[in-house]
């Protein structure tokens, strides 16, 4: 993880950013912005598809983390 979080900052978040957040868009008219959480939301719900998952929602990794134990 450390790794693909090192090449995404090195080769695809924009280098003149005037700000911290770590996921950009990279296409389109917001090219360059931060995502708005929708953007997360929507994200999220289609891979949950993709991977025969169903619906999957950001809270639910909240309650997923917090279950796992430790």
């Amino acid at each position: 993880m450390i790794h693909a979080y090192f090449d995404y900052m090195m080769g695809e978040y924009p280098r003149g950013a005037a700000y911290g957040m770590l996921l950009v868009q990279q296409h389109g008219l917001a090219k360059a912005l931060p995502w708005a959480p929708e953007n997360a939301r929507k994200i999220l719900e289609r891979a949950g598809f993709r991977a025969g998952l169903g619906l999957i929602r950001p809270h639910m990794f909240r309650h997923t983390w917090a279950n796992a134990g430790g």
